[in-house]
């Protein structure tokens, strides 16, 4: 019997909001999501596992490598009218896109972006939050990050590199039908989510009138306020890791936001967020014409 396979994908951008609609899209009746919410398999299907940086240890464990797991991924999809993942690096990784057009050519494709500059501060911020960034400034990580790129750290640490959307998403237009891409804004899901997710299950074929809880907040990045908690977190994942298989996935959910239920902005220099959108800014211009959206918002200062 041929085993199912996703029917969607949500491929990025990473802290842009794609573990919300991973969690909405688990919420819908009609939709099946993979359990574990980032394979990565097309990603790491033919190796080339970051080596380097405490990240890495948690990719080398979670991500998917072979046909045969990643099918089994989707085993108990049984009827379901939708069945998807959501694996943020398939926008970051330069096969990935060929990858997925030569398994899945019919595949529906959903990419969220966030201002590329706050994608980059909550990237960081969100490592540093679990204990994966030595660098305790950004400015600092923006300096080690070619370097550690080289180096094999995981695809995260490009925080520059992973705002660069244009360069990214062509490689998927140019091997995609454009009626088979949506692609969304943060901003979208911030003001309007209730019409966001009407869009976006209408595009992966369920009921657009179902609405889940919007009321919980998904992927929150920032400092853990208390200082002691925040030094137990980012020293208990292992213990974490041992006690995942008995765990349901609701009582780690409740208790990561627990943990993170009261987060503080991690500083960024203005002459940072400068210098990143004097940067960006090409790719900013050249990205409003190939999603057909006006990003004129994002080209000012801010």
């Amino acid at each position: 019997m041929t085993m199912r396979l996703p029917d969607f994908l949500v491929i990025g951008a990473g802290r842009s909001g794609t573990t919300s609609l991973y969690e909405y899209a688990r919420c819908h009746p009609g939709v099946f999501m993979s359990d574990v919410k980032e394979p990565s398999f097309f990603a790491y299907m033919d190796g080339g596992l970051p080596t380097h940086g405490k990240h890495a240890e948690w990719v080398r464990r979670n991500a998917v490598t072979t046909r045969e797991a990643y099918e089994q991924l989707f085993a108990g999809a049984g009827s379901a009218k939708a069945v998807g993942e959501a694996s943020p690096i398939y926008l970051i990784h330069p096969h990935a896109a060929e990858r997925i057009r030569a398994a899945l050519p019919d595949v529906r494709l959903i990419a969220i972006l966030r201002h590329p500059v706050e994608r980059a501060h909550a990237a960081w911020s969100g490592l540093l939050r679990d204990g994966d960034e030595p660098s305790p400034t950004i400015e600092e990580a923006l300096r080690l990050e070619e370097s550690r790129l080289r180096e094999g750290w995981t695809p995260s640490t490009g925080l520059v590199r992973n705002g660069l959307y244009y360069q990214m998403l062509s490689r998927y237009f140019e091997r995609f039908p454009r009626e088979r891409i949506r692609v969304y804004l943060y901003d979208d899901l911030v003001r309007d989510p209730q019409g966001l997710l009407a869009d976006f299950f209408t595009f992966i074929g369920v009921d657009p009138a179902f609405l889940p809880d919007l009321s919980q907040r998904y992927g929150g990045t920032g400092l853990v306020r208390n200082p002691l908690l925040r030094t137990v977190w980012r020293h208990s994942r292992l213990p974490r890791r041992l006690v995942r298989p008995f765990l349901p996935r609701r009582l780690r959910d409740a208790g990561f936001a627990w943990v993170t239920r009261d987060l503080v902005k991690a500083p960024m220099a203005p002459a940072t967020r400068e210098a990143l959108m004097k940067r960006f800014r090409p790719d900013i211009e050249a990205l409003q014409d190939l999603i057909g959206r006006d990003l004129s918002a994002w080209l000012q200062p801010i």
